[in-house]
């Protein structure tokens, strides 16, 4: 009976001990919001008790725009709270209707999204979570169809829709290591023998390889490649052909044709614009993922070495009709290189490589 007893008190302290460390605070691994193929919209939904922080992952590119919107029943305040890939806090602005939270996001990775209790001691409360990436803002045109110089263009906001499908994701993070070590033979294995390329003529792996000659560190096709895809994309329904992947989302979200020519789309925040093509020229506004018109500048752009890369600095038309440059980095046209990846035999593969002549 002693020993009876004994191992009762013992299995009494050791369920003792157990929940005061759940107690204590100790958290479960956050749940990942998975934006749908297709959507722009996550929604999730739980219950707060006491003290606890609902907590959620999710990935973005850089420069993405975000909007929080939490409720909670019974109504009681609850509060985001938004750290980067690197576990630096991210400021969060109220919109402008007050119901919300919005951020553009620094830099591509994950980030953590934490929901809690502005007041700690307040009851138990369900809450429903909406995360939304909008949809890109479509440009603005007079009656006239006269929409620059002068006159706002609108905005094409970031997009990638390629963080929502894991194994395509997979595949691209691998091509940009490859990129980056040089690595020409795993592109290749990852490439259609039968690509398109160039400006749409060509086709063929063995002609794909005289043309880029990419076992050459120094080929032209490690920068394109690199610059189309770390601007995100979207996918495209084929049909019975299934989904495809085009990048970079400048491409696949500008408004009207890709072949109008004299148009390119600021592909950052706070872009500076300066009144010569040098980093070291004045300031004399800066862009946020606007659609501009190129100045006409005569013989070839000014490049400059930023940070071990180097770029052509743009000149563009503000809309106050000044001229301005923007760093080749920060700035892309619609009829750019852009990348289409197909699954093919069940494994995603690039397909097509082009640009507008």
């Amino acid at each position: 009976m002693r020993i009876i007893c004994s191992r009762f008190y013992f299995f009494l302290a050791v369920l003792f001990l157990f929940q005061s460390n759940l107690s204590l605070g100790q958290k479960a691994e956050p749940n990942r919001i998975v934006f749908s193929p297709g959507t722009t919209i996550g929604i999730v939904s739980g219950t707060l008790r006491g003290d606890e922080e609902a907590e959620f992952v999710f990935g973005s590119i850089r420069h993405q725009q975000m909007i929080i919107n939490v409720e909670a029943s019974p109504s009681v305040p609850l509060v985001p709270e938004l750290k980067g890939p690197g576990g630096t806090r991210i400021d969060l602005s109220c919109q402008e209707t007050g119901d919300g939270w919005v951020a553009i996001l620094p830099e591509s990775g994950d980030y953590l999204l934490g929901i809690s209790k502005l007041n700690k001691d307040q009851i138990e409360c369900k809450y429903n979570l909406k995360v939304s990436i909008p949809l890109p803002g479509k440009a603005s045109h007079d009656e006239e169809g006269d929409h620059w110089p002068g006159k706002p263009m609108g905005k094409v906001l970031p997009v990638d829709e390629g963080l929502s499908d894991p194994g395509f994701k997979e595949v691209r993070d691998k091509i940009l290591e490859a990129i980056k070590k040089r690595d020409y033979q795993y592109l290749l294995d990852n490439t259609s023998k039968s690509i398109v390329f160039g400006s749409g003529a060509n086709q063929g792996i063995e002609a794909f390889k005289k043309f880029w000659k990419p076992e050459s560190p120094d080929s032209e096709l490690w920068k394109e490649l690199e610059d189309a895809l770390l601007l995100g994309g979207r996918f495209q329904d084929e049909g019975k052909a299934g989904k495809s992947f085009w990048a970079p989302y400048v491409f696949h979200n500008f408004p009207g044709e890709t072949e109008e020519t004299g148009m390119a789309v600021i592909t950052g925040s706070d872009v500076p614009v300066r009144a010569t093509p040098s980093s070291l020229s004045p300031v004399i506004a800066t862009l946020s993922f606007e659609i501009v018109k190129l100045s006409q500048e005569e013989g070839q752009p000014i490049a400059e070495t930023i940070d071990g890369k180097s770029y052509p600095w743009i000149g563009i038309i503000l809309p106050d009709k000044k001229s301005g440059f923007v760093y080749g980095k920060f700035i892309r046209s619609p009829s750019g290189y852009r990348a289409v990846f197909d699954k093919i035999d069940g494994r995603w593969t690039l397909t097509y490589f082009c640009q507008d002549n």
